[in-house]
């Protein structure tokens, strides 16, 4: 619950971002193992440096497409595994499932989804 690491897997290899810091970054792969040994620097606190100084560049990042397709990713791995089905990039830009209730109240219900079965939970 309380770790933070990466795993990432591919075809020669795997490498895993261990913790809070770059410092522990482990690449392992057919040539033997490499090991970041270099400063040791907060990956959040990099991540707003870098964003703030393209800024100021007049270079801003523009993340907006990867975020969104990577939370479309996530929502498609995440029907995938309620359904039991394969699901596309097509099928899920169509997609009519509402995740929020219309009516937002703070003094309201809040309905509970049924449990999701794979290969019962239909596609919507």
């Amino acid at each position: 619950y309380s770790d933070n690491s990466d795993y990432l897997a591919y075809a020669k290899g795997r490498a895993e971002i261990v913790g809070f810091s770059s410092k522990g970054i482990k690449i392992v792969g057919p040539k033997g193992t490499w090991k970041f040994d270099g400063v040791d620097k907060n990956m959040y606190q990099v991540e707003h440096d870098e964003m703030f100084a393209s800024i100021r560049a007049g270079k801003p990042n523009h993340d907006g497409e990867h975020m969104a397709r990577s939370t479309l990713a996530g929502l498609m791995g995440r029907m995938a595994a309620y359904t039991g089905e394969e699901i596309t990039w097509e099928q899920m830009l169509k997609s009519q499932e509402k995740l929020v209730p219309d009516n937002l109240d703070w003094n309201g219900p809040l309905p509970l989804p049924q449990m999701a079965i794979p290969g019962k939970t239909k596609f919507v």
